[in-house]
C-alpha cells in the first residue's frame, strides 16, 4: 500500500518547439505549485458560507445599503419580514423610500 505523505495542487503548462519541417523539436513543461492559491480560494469559501449563515439565521433585520444611491443592496430575510414586506417588494425601495417619524435628537 502507498502512503501519501503530501498532495499539493500543480498547474502544468506544456510548450511545443517545432522544426521547419513541423516535426517535433521539444517539449517543455512547466510545474507550478498552485496549493497555496487553491487553500485559500478554500478559506475563502469557508469564510463566505459562515458569513451568509450569520447573516441569514440572525435574530435581527440587517440591511447593507449603497451609501450612494441608498438602495438596498442585500438584506436578510428577518428584514423585509419585519416591516411587512415580500422580499421582492423590499428589494425594489431605498432608504428615501421610508418616512423618518423621529429627529436625530428624538433617537
Amino acid at each position: 500500500m502507498n502512503d501519501l505523505v503530501d498532495v499539493f495542487a500543480v498547474q502544468v503548462d506544456e510548450f511545443c518547439q517545432f522544426y521547419e519541417d513541423g516535426s517535433l523539436a521539444n517539449v517543455i513543461c512547466q510545474w507550478i505549485s498552485i496549493t497555496k492559491q487553491k487553500q485559500a480560494e478554500e478559506a475563502l469559501r469557508a469564510s463566505e458560507q459562515k458569513y451568509r449563515t450569520l447573516f441569514e439565521l440572525a435574530a435581527s433585520s440587517i440591511v447593507l445599503i449603497d451609501g450612494e444611491t441608498g438602495a438596498f443592496v442585500e438584506f436578510n430575510k428577518r428584514t423585509h419580514e419585519n416591516l411587512g414586506f415580500t422580499h421582492e417588494e423590499f428589494a425594489k425601495l431605498k432608504v428615501a423610500d421610508f418616512e423618518v417619524m423621529e429627529s436625530p435628537e428624538q433617537v
